[in-house]
Protein backbone atom coordinates (compact mmCIF):
# COMPACT_ATOMS: atom_id res chain seq x y z
CA UNK A 1 0.00 0.00 0.00
CA UNK A 2 1.38 3.62 -1.00
CA UNK A 3 0.28 6.74 0.30
CA UNK A 4 1.12 10.03 -1.27
CA UNK A 5 1.29 13.58 0.61
CA UNK A 6 1.54 16.67 -0.72
CA UNK A 7 3.46 18.79 1.34
CA UNK A 8 5.76 22.43 1.29
CA UNK A 9 8.81 23.46 1.62
CA UNK A 10 12.46 24.51 0.62
CA UNK A 11 15.20 22.39 -0.77
CA UNK A 12 18.73 23.28 -0.28
CA UNK A 13 22.01 22.22 -1.22
CA UNK A 14 23.81 20.00 1.91
CA UNK A 15 27.13 22.14 0.84
CA UNK A 16 27.63 25.40 -1.42
CA UNK A 17 31.27 26.05 -2.26
CA UNK A 18 32.31 29.40 -3.57
CA UNK A 19 34.48 30.14 -6.54
CA UNK A 20 36.63 32.90 -5.44
CA UNK A 21 39.22 34.64 -7.61
CA UNK A 22 42.80 35.90 -6.48
CA UNK A 23 42.61 39.46 -7.87
CA UNK A 24 39.76 41.46 -9.66
CA UNK A 25 40.56 41.11 -13.56
CA UNK A 26 38.33 40.85 -17.02
CA UNK A 27 36.67 36.86 -17.34
CA UNK A 28 38.16 35.39 -21.03
CA UNK A 29 36.36 32.12 -22.16
CA UNK A 30 34.08 31.31 -20.17
CA UNK A 31 33.69 27.74 -20.47
CA UNK A 32 30.38 27.23 -17.59
CA UNK A 33 26.51 28.73 -17.86
CA UNK A 34 24.56 28.42 -14.74
CA UNK A 35 23.33 25.23 -14.22
CA UNK A 36 26.09 22.90 -15.40
CA UNK A 37 27.21 20.09 -13.58
CA UNK A 38 31.07 20.11 -12.93
CA UNK A 39 33.67 17.73 -11.99
CA UNK A 40 36.71 19.30 -9.64
CA UNK A 41 39.54 21.11 -11.63
CA UNK A 42 37.23 21.80 -15.06
CA UNK A 43 37.89 25.01 -16.12
CA UNK A 44 35.27 27.48 -15.54
CA UNK A 45 36.68 30.58 -17.51
CA UNK A 46 40.10 32.26 -18.18
CA UNK A 47 40.92 35.21 -16.11
CA UNK A 48 42.90 38.08 -17.33
CA UNK A 49 44.76 40.51 -14.67
CA UNK A 50 47.84 42.63 -14.47
CA UNK A 51 49.99 39.58 -13.28
CA UNK A 52 48.86 37.91 -16.49
CA UNK A 53 46.13 35.35 -17.52
CA UNK A 54 44.93 32.30 -15.25
CA UNK A 55 42.33 29.53 -15.07
CA UNK A 56 39.67 29.47 -12.90
CA UNK A 57 38.87 26.06 -11.60
CA UNK A 58 36.24 24.26 -9.98
CA UNK A 59 37.23 23.56 -6.27
CA UNK A 60 34.28 20.61 -6.33
CA UNK A 61 32.31 18.71 -8.15
CA UNK A 62 28.87 20.30 -8.14
CA UNK A 63 26.25 22.01 -10.09
CA UNK A 64 27.26 26.11 -11.32
CA UNK A 65 24.71 28.63 -9.27
CA UNK A 66 25.06 31.92 -8.79
CA UNK A 67 27.29 32.61 -11.92
CA UNK A 68 28.34 36.34 -11.71
CA UNK A 69 31.27 36.38 -14.17
CA UNK A 70 30.33 37.23 -18.08
CA UNK A 71 32.38 36.90 -20.98
CA UNK A 72 34.76 39.95 -21.80
CA UNK A 73 33.41 41.42 -18.38
CA UNK A 74 35.34 42.99 -15.22
CA UNK A 75 34.77 41.14 -12.06
CA UNK A 76 36.01 42.02 -8.58
CA UNK A 77 37.43 39.20 -5.73
CA UNK A 78 35.41 41.11 -3.17
CA UNK A 79 32.80 38.38 -3.11
CA UNK A 80 32.74 35.09 -4.89
CA UNK A 81 32.23 34.96 -8.82
CA UNK A 82 29.94 31.80 -8.64
CA UNK A 83 29.05 28.91 -6.17
CA UNK A 84 29.36 25.21 -6.94
CA UNK A 85 26.84 23.37 -4.99
CA UNK A 86 26.31 19.51 -3.73
CA UNK A 87 23.51 18.31 -6.10
CA UNK A 88 24.02 14.82 -4.54
CA UNK A 89 22.97 15.54 -1.14
CA UNK A 90 20.40 18.20 -0.56
CA UNK A 91 18.56 19.69 2.69
CA UNK A 92 14.54 19.17 2.82
CA UNK A 93 12.65 21.81 4.94
CA UNK A 94 8.83 21.04 4.98
CA UNK A 95 6.25 22.92 6.66
CA UNK A 96 4.00 20.20 8.06
CA UNK A 97 1.07 19.36 10.22
CA UNK A 98 1.38 17.03 13.32
CA UNK A 99 -0.84 15.24 11.33
CA UNK A 100 0.95 14.58 8.70
CA UNK A 101 4.63 14.65 10.34
CA UNK A 102 3.36 11.30 12.30
CA UNK A 103 3.82 9.80 8.52
CA UNK A 104 7.64 10.36 8.61
CA UNK A 105 10.40 9.18 10.31
CA UNK A 106 13.77 10.78 11.01
CA UNK A 107 16.91 9.15 8.86
CA UNK A 108 14.80 7.84 6.66
CA UNK A 109 14.87 7.86 2.89
CA UNK A 110 11.89 9.62 0.68
CA UNK A 111 11.16 10.03 -3.09
CA UNK A 112 10.84 13.64 -3.76
CA UNK A 113 9.01 14.07 -7.18
CA UNK A 114 8.83 17.90 -8.64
Amino acid sequence: MAVDRTVYGRMQPKKMTPVTIPAPGKTEELEVSEGDHVKKDDVLFTLSTPAGKQTIKSPEDGVVLQLKAEEDASVSNDDPVAMIADADTMTLELSVTSAVRKHFKKDTAYDILF
